[in-house]
């Protein structure tokens, strides 16, 4: 179903966009409008799904247990004594 609506442009959109629509790139302008807007969509589609991935991991790591800070002294000290006694170990 289409939807009859007007769309405004400024000058300089609208000059680029008409140069798209008389190479052949695109049918019509709706065409273009409707494209920009699928890639609109599209992208706030990318962002909330990163959003949901990134607050995913933020609450996995919340969740998960934290390394003492006196243990990780212990822990890289004992790395690095292990990296200074035989480098090719690691």
């Amino acid at each position: 179903m289409a939807v009859k609506t007007s769309v405004f442009l400024n000058d300089q959109i609208y000059d680029r966009a008409m140069k798209l629509v008389q190479s052949g790139t695109l049918p019509h302008l709706s065409a273009l409008v409707e494209r920009a807007l699928h890639a609109l969509l599209e992208a706030e589609d990318v962002q909330k799904a990163r959003s949901l991935h990134l607050r995913g991991e933020l609450i996995a790591r919340a969740e998960a247990e934290f390394l003492d800070a006196d243990l990780f002294q212990v822990e890289t000290g004992q790395m690095f004594s292990q990296l200074l006694s035989n480098p090719w170990t690691v």
